[in-house]
C-alpha cells in the first residue's frame, strides 16, 4: 500500500540534507507516513420502498439510508443532504444522474426480468426447451434461462 507524507515535512527534510551536501532520500525515509484512506465518491440517489409510491435518499454507495426526521406539523420525512455518509464515508460530490430506461432494466431482479421479457426463443436469443406448460407465459423458462451461465455458443 502507498505511503504518504506531508509535503512540507518533505520540503524541509531535503533542504535540512542540501544545506549539509547530503543525499535528502535518507532523510525523507525518516518521515513518520500519515495515516490516510483512500477517498471515495458517491452521491444520494433516490430508490422505491415497499410500495410503489413510497422512494427512500439512500447513499449510492453502500446502499445506507440518508439520514433524516419527520415533520409532524406537514407530515413528511425531511433528509438531512450530509456531504458524507455517516455509515461508509463516502464523499457525496459526484453529479446527479438522470436514470434511463437501461439503467432500470439493470436494477431488476431475475423475476422481475422473467415478468417484463419475451421468451429467448421469440426474441431468436436462444434456443431453451420450453413446454408452454404456463399457458405461452414462459416465466418459468425465462426464469431459468436468466439463471443460466452466459456462454457464448460458438458461431
Amino acid at each position: 500500500m502507498a505511503e504518504y507524507i506531508e509535503r512540507e515535512a518533505a520540503v524541509e527534510a531535503a533542504k535540512h540534507a542540501w544545506g549539509k551536501g547530503l543525499e535528502p532520500t535518507q532523510y525523507i525515509e525518516i518521515i513518520p507516513a500519515a495515516d490516510v484512506a483512500p477517498v471515495r465518491h458517491g452521491r444520494w440517489v433516490w430508490t422505491q420502498g415497499v410500495c410503489e409510491d413510497d422512494y427512500n435518499l439512500n447513499c449510492s454507495s453502500c446502499g445506507s439510508p440518508c439520514p433524516g426526521n419527520y415533520d409532524d406539523e406537514d407530515e413528511t420525512y425531511r433528509y438531512h443532504r450530509y456531504p458524507y455518509c455517516p455509515n461508509c464515508g463516502c464523499k457525496m460530490d459526484l453529479e446527479e444522474q438522470e436514470i434511463t430506461n437501461a439503467d432500470m432494466i439493470r436494477a431488476m431482479s431475475d423475476e422481475e426480468l422473467a415478468e417484463n421479457l419475451m421468451c429467448p426463443n421469440e426474441m431468436g436469443i436462444a434456443d431453451i426447451p420450453c413446454d408452454k406448460s404456463d399457458q405461452c407465459n414462459c416465466y418459468k423458462c425465462l426464469l431459468d434461462w436468466l439463471r443460466q451461465s452466459a456462454v457464448e455458443e460458438a458461431r
